[in-house]
């Protein structure tokens, strides 16, 4: 139930990601993890509050700063801007 709602959520019908498996590695070991990729590298716009929420997430499970400044476009400490994109 819950991967059905998550495939409507992602558009996956329309075609715009490609729903796989992926292995990852958790602190209790490697575990499998259902992800959606897009099918198109052209950039995009997030839905609003979409960039903030994984900001925040990242934040909270205490991943690296320089990651973190890389997700939202701010300055790495290294001073290098993520993504390319011009400070706000």
């Amino acid at each position: 139930r819950d991967v059905s709602a998550l495939d409507r959520y992602e558009g996956l019908a329309r075609g715009l990601y490609a729903k796989v498996t992926q292995s990852v590695l958790t602190a209790s070991g490697p575990r499998r993890a259902l992800v959606y990729i897009a099918r198109s590298a052209a950039p995009g716009v997030a839905r609003p509050g979409y960039l903030e929420s994984v900001v925040a997430a990242a934040r909270a499970a205490g991943l690296p700063a320089a990651y973190v400044a890389s997700l939202d476009g701010s300055p790495s400490p290294s001073g290098a801007k993520a993504l390319g994109q011009k400070p706000r």
